[in-house]
């Protein structure tokens, strides 16, 4: 709905939204874990659990509100002009009919056929609803790992909140402006995959409070970069069915997702980041195989991003 020149500091602005969410998401978990809102004898696991599953269908069910531009020829002339869409029952149309899964893998279906770009940019946005599922589990990892303690878990998503939301202005307001965004989604999805393993495997929290600062060259970036290039490639008159397609596959990994680290944190605290890393990972070979980025890679750019980071 963005025009381009706006595109990238909305952008900036819903990364920095988001990253509020990081921040307020876990603060939630840890009052029901330690406030005994549940009970005492409620498993925290079992509690983030419950709240992953109530935002995951609030999501879902907030999809369905969305109002998406559409091509509409004028009666005078037969023009065309985009106009913003404001008939509840089309929009409602247009975006419920992607939540009928057959008619939601069938769309899938033709459009990998059709613009296998768009396709993997979609299949790339899907998945990464599965890494950001570590956001969730954030709560239940440093009480298990680090035994922290609500003020311990206070002081720490204060601090990851201020360095992911001032991140991500610089992001997107300022860096993105000269950086190859076609290998900085290849960059940022490796990096993700680090991350993730770093988590897994770390337990000094001097590294964790580093490990934080890595989110911000990984995680926090790729979303927003995927939509502004979905954004970019689709056409007007489909980009309703897109967006309907992302969010009717989204809202189911958004409801499986949390069981599935669930399961995996009550079997050892650190499998679910080998899940997260494993979301991270087919994000990349996407990301690699994106066709126009295997037609234009510049190699030297993109290993000047990573010697950049490691100067770092």
């Amino acid at each position: 709905m963005s025009n381009r020149e706006n595109l990238n500091s909305r952008l900036g602005i819903l990364g920095a939204l988001g990253a509020i969410g990081v921040v307020v998401g876990p603060l939630l978990g840890s009052l029901i874990i330690f406030s005994g809102v549940l009970g005492q004898n409620i498993n925290p696991t079992i509690s983030i659990i419950f709240l992953a599953l109530i935002l995951g269908l609030v999501n879902f069910v907030l999809s369905l509100l969305f109002k998406e531009t559409q091509r509409k020829p004028l009666a005078q002339g037969g023009e065309e002009h985009l106009l913003s869409t404001t008939d509840n029952f089309e929009v409602g149309l247009e975006v419920t009919e992607n939540f009928h899964y057959k008619n939601l893998i069938g769309d899938f279906v033709k459009l990998w056929k059709n613009n296998r770009t768009l396709g993997l940019l979609v299949l790339m946005e899907v998945l990464m609803v599965i890494v950001q599922g570590y956001y969730h589990y954030y709560i239940i990892y440093l009480t298990k790992i680090f035994n922290f303690g609500t003020k311990d878990i206070n002081i720490f998503l204060l601090y990851a909140g201020f360095v992911i939301v001032s991140s991500q202005f610089i992001f997107f307001l300022v860096l993105l402006k000269k950086l190859p965004i076609k290998q900085t989604l290849v960059f940022c999805s490796v990096m993700a995959v680090i991350l993730m393993a770093g988590y897994g495997v770390t337990r000094v929290i001097w590294l964790l409070y580093l490990l934080v600062v890595l989110d911000v060259i990984s995680v926090s970036p790729i979303t927003g970069l995927i939509q502004g290039q979905i954004g970019h490639l689709s056409p007007v008159h489909r980009r309703g069915r897109i967006v309907g397609m992302v969010q009717g596959f989204a809202g189911v990994v958004a409801v499986i997702n949390p069981i599935v680290f669930g399961i995996l944190g009550e079997l050892n605290p650190a499998l679910p980041f080998g899940w997260f890393a494993f979301g991270a990972l087919l994000v990349s070979i996407c990301a690699w195989n994106l066709p126009f980025l295997k037609m234009s890679l510049n190699y030297t750019k993109t290993l000047v991003l990573f010697k950049v980071f490691l100067r770092l």
